[in-house]
């Protein structure tokens, strides 16, 4: 539908793969972006997805994985905090 309302194919397969990114093995580093950003502001949380996308960031920075942990669940706990009041 996206891409027949002339969305780049780049950006219209996160409506596709954001709830796929498991079983998808095309599945992009963006994709795992989208769907923890999508879990967050619902307020949810995901065991196997975050620590994906937090192997992803380490790899990219070169960065300490603990550290690129820890920031990416302060930003969760921040994000997912608000959700029930950005839901309601």
């Amino acid at each position: 539908m996206l891409r027949s309302h002339g969305f780049l194919e780049a950006l219209a397969r996160f409506a596709q793969t954001h709830q796929q990114w498991v079983q998808d093995p095309a599945a992009q580093p963006e994709d795992l972006l989208v769907a923890v950003a999508d879990g967050w502001w619902r307020g949810k949380r995901n065991d196997q997805l975050e620590p994906a996308g937090c192997r992803w960031i380490t790899a990219e920075t070169r960065a300490a994985q603990w550290q690129v942990c820890a920031t990416l669940d302060d930003s969760a706990a921040d994000l997912t905090s608000e959700a029930d009041v950005r839901l309601a």
